[in-house]
């Protein structure tokens, strides 16, 4: 069992209705913890996430808008982490470094061995086909790293 972490947005909480929202469906998978943060606070933030990560034993990341941003600078922090990236904002290209913003995916989910998995999430305006071949041009600019793609249906 995973210890998830979640990472709220700038002007968010620990409270927040995407943090609900994860922490019910992935808490089949491990306990998943919402906290508050400052994420304007760098030294804060930094130091924080350190300690969640080397003391407190956290295993997994979940960020959502700039608590993704933070997300992905756990890559600083030498521990082995998943991670998943909730319409993050500010640096995608840490991970996908040719990608432009508005091709991103809705959801990236980065495994323990380094391989970005995508999710799209339909709308109504939106067709399958052209968010599957999306995310397919997104895994060629992955190289090793890709992983799985899956588009969800409302």
């Amino acid at each position: 069992m995973e210890k998830i972490l979640f990472i709220h947005g700038l002007a968010s909480d620990r409270n927040s209705t995407t943090g609900k929202r994860v922490k019910e469906i992935l808490s089949d998978y491990g306990e998943v913890i919402c906290e508050d943060f400052n994420p304007q606070d760098i030294d804060e933030m930094l130091e924080k996430l350190h300690k969640k990560i080397n003391d407190e034993g956290f295993t997994m990341l979940v960020g959502h808008s700039f608590g993704g941003f933070w997300t992905l600078i756990a890559n600083t922090i030498p521990k082995k982490l998943n991670k998943i990236v909730i319409n993050p904002c500010y640096y995608p290209s840490i991970e996908i470094p040719n990608a432009s913003t508005n091709r991103r995916s809705d959801i990236m989910g980065v495994r323990k061995n380094g391989k970005i998995d995508q999710i799209e999430v339909m709308s109504k305006t939106d067709s399958y086909s052209t968010l599957q071949n999306r995310m397919i041009d997104n895994r060629s600019m992955m190289g090793a790293r890709r992983g799985n793609i899956n588009v969800v249906e409302p």
